[in-house]
């Protein structure tokens, strides 16, 4: 049996990031998986493109299903996924900044489209795994 583990910590001067991970881990649930994230901005009432964000997203094929993995260098508010022919498992959430994290799409092919977040300069392209 799996045990979970609470980190807690502050990913940027307005941020609190709270995540739930397997720790040990077994066969279903591996070391360090990610069960639960939360990102909490007290008071963040601005969202002024950040040019330092650095959101990232790369389309994975894990257990003959795609997903994308997501990762900003800063807190990303309101991330949205744009995929075409695909529908995310999970969409306009808060990325913690330096915290991978998984979003499972459905569909057979590679997923195509774009990531934006609120307080992104821009959209940014998801890449497909090689």
């Amino acid at each position: 049996m799996s045990r979970a583990a609470a980190r807690c910590g502050s990913g940027a001067a307005d941020d609190d990031v709270h995540a739930l991970e397997v720790e040990g881990g077994d066969r279903q649930r591996p070391a360090g998986l990610l069960l639960g994230r939360v990102v909490h901005s007290p008071g963040r009432r601005d969202v002024t493109p950040d040019p330092d964000l650095q959101l990232v997203a790369t389309a994975v094929l894990v257990d003959d299903a795609w997903a994308i993995d997501l990762r900003a260098a800063r807190a990303a508010h309101w991330v949205c996924l744009e995929v075409a022919e695909a529908n995310p498992a999970d969409n306009w959430f808060h990325l913690a900044p330096g915290i991978d994290y998984r979003v499972r799409v459905t569909g057979t092919a590679a997923p195509q489209g774009t990531v934006r977040a609120l307080n992104s300069a821009g959209s940014t392209e998801i890449v497909v795994a090689r």
